[in-house]
């Protein structure tokens, strides 16, 4: 019996016995091994490396690296006469499957592990492909020797950007430097929305509608002080609440600057199911309503496409509600 094996190396060291570990997602198992490697060369900084040498929290590998040697629960019958090309044909599917095994491994080594003084590993974050190194598709018998003459080999999946499309516009380049200057704090919706973007990215797609609503609901408070100084918002109890005196405070806005208005919900103080502005109707179904799955429901098995329109119809929102607030200016 023969199976597909893919080896990878991450920038980071995890600390496991030398030994295969059984791993099951819901894609099914494969039998997964960390191996620790010697970190890559740092000019000028720290480097260590041994078989009991950890660094507290190195994400970056000063003391080591690791590589993965995953072998797929999917066997191959060599006897066929294309089984090389079916296995060429999928190789990236094959190294996403992979990728998905490994950052089982991290996020469950990430909630659990502790060391003798009592450190834990939360430093540890997922794996992207652009985050790999001398990624390897092999294929193994059933006491995981390599078949011979048969591999597939990447020194990197990181994109390499030379020339113009790497410059800064210098429109952004004055943005840095005026908020650099002014040292005023980052919104917190801002980071938020930073760190959705980096969980789609990282595909830890259950947190994403859960930072692109928060950061919806740092927005809408941050939209109507803005617009009204006086209003009190410790007396808007809920996130209704304080999206219908958005609404109040932009259509007042807007009317006395003779701007026409704004109307979001048909009947006033009505419920969400009267919400009829479509940009904000798709904030609430793809982003409201999701996080409220994953929360209070206990939904885990979030999808990168309902990950992506959560951040899709948030952004889509707050841009609506940026752009009519700009009018009033």
């Amino acid at each position: 019996m023969h199976r597909i094996a893919v080896e990878f190396i991450a920038p980071f060291r995890i600390y496991l016995p030398d030994r295969f570990f059984t791993v099951t997602t819901g894609d099914g198992t494969a039998e997964v091994k960390a191996i620790p490697l010697p970190p890559q060369g740092h000019a000028g900084g720290v480097g260590v490396h041994g078989a009991r040498v950890e660094i507290l929290h190195d994400l970056f590998g000063f003391a080591g690296r690791t590589k993965f040697c995953l072998v797929l629960n999917e066997e191959v019958d060599i006897s066929l006469q294309d089984w090389k090309a079916k296995i060429a044909n999928r190789d990236h599917a094959i190294r996403d499957l992979a990728i998905q095994y490994a950052n089982r491994v991290l996020e469950v080594y990430r909630d659990r592990d502790k060391n003798g003084l009592g450190e834990e590993s939360f430093h540890i974050v997922p794996l992207v492909h652009g985050d790999l190194s001398r990624i390897r598709i092999c294929v193994v018998d059933e006491h995981f020797n390599e078949y011979p003459d048969f591999v597939i080999t990447w020194p990197t999946f990181s994109s390499v950007g030379m020339g113009a499309c790497v410059d800064r516009d210098t429109a952004v380049i004055a943005d840095i430097e005026a908020v650099l200057t002014s040292g005023n704090a980052i919104p917190i919706q801002r980071e938020l929305v930073s760190s959705a973007r980096n969980h789609l990215w990282r595909s830890v797609y259950r947190l994403v509608p859960v930072e692109a609503n928060t950061a919806f609901e740092s927005f809408v408070p941050e939209m109507i002080t803005r617009i009204d100084p006086a209003v009190n918002i410790a007396e808007l109890r809920d996130l209704y609440s304080k999206l219908l005196k958005l609404e109040d405070v932009l259509a007042t806005a807007l009317s006395a600057a003779s701007l026409g208005t704004v109307t979001w919900f048909s009947v006033p103080s009505g419920g969400w199911k009267t919400l009829t502005d479509h940009k904000l109707a798709a904030w609430y179904s793809d982003c409201y309503l999701l996080r409220n799955r994953i929360i209070h429901e206990g939904y885990n098995a979030v999808t990168r496409s309902e990950a992506q329109a959560s951040l899709d119809s948030m952004l889509i929102a707050r841009q609506y509600i940026e752009d009519e607030a700009n009018r009033t200016t």
